[in-house]
């Protein structure tokens, strides 16, 4: 569940009412009954993923959500929920990592998003190569870089390094759809930081324990 707030100062607003022969006169407009200057309210939102290794070279994971379960008023505007509420987005996602060494693997992945009469389609693969011991893949010293597409929209690169199960990323992300113009073509950079835990059982798997024999 995920509680946003947001507010708006009433005062500053310009309304077209308080234009007269083209000239703006400030709060001739008078009260704006229809309108919050604060809005508070939770969405609830719920998901599955179910990721299985089917050997040491090839592992995969599929998942689905919907997010605003409970579609939420979170407009300005003094109306019912079902004109104003948030509308639910649901979401897919698969991918896959795919060893063809001991060190180097491929990862694809597709997400897929809609919400109202808004989609998103993600897509693309990133290139992993461990660096280090490759003993412990999870902690393993690695550098990556993928290459993503998001449809009818834009293409992003991203790439950087892992250490011990720290993972720092750089991204830049180039539109590709009519907006470039206004943008002048330039995109944005982007830098991710994630950390995940060892797991223990990684460690528990390469164990040698001595056992008596009858």
């Amino acid at each position: 569940m995920v509680i946003p707030k947001k507010s708006i100062d009433l005062s500053k607003l310009y309304f077209g009412d308080e234009y007269y022969n083209g000239v703006f006169q400030a709060g001739t407009g008078g009260e704006y009954p229809n309108l919050n200057n604060k809005v508070n309210y939770f969405t609830v939102n719920a998901g599955i993923n179910w990721a299985h290794s089917v050997s040491d070279r090839f592992g995969y994971s599929i998942g689905a959500a919907a997010m605003n379960l409970n579609q939420p008023q979170e407009s300005f505007q003094k109306k019912k929920n079902a004109e104003v509420g948030l509308g639910i987005r649901y979401s897919a996602q698969v991918g896959a990592i795919a060893y063809l060494s001991d060190k180097f693997s491929l990862r694809p992945a597709v997400l897929y998003q809609t919400q109202a009469s808004a989609t998103e389609l993600i897509a693309g693969n990133e290139f992993h190569l461990i660096v280090g011991d490759d003993e412990f893949r999870s902690v393993a010293t690695a550098v990556f870089l993928g290459g993503w597409v998001r449809s009818n929209d834009a293409m992003m690169i991203t790439g950087g390094l892992e250490w011990k199960g720290l993972r720092i990323g750089l991204s830049y992300d180039y539109n590709t759809s009519s907006l470039k113009e206004a943008s002048n073509g330039n995109g944005g950079f982007e830098i991710s930081l994630r950390y995940i835990a060892p797991s223990p059982l990684d460690f528990a798997r390469r164990l040698v324990y001595p056992c008596a024999r009858f």
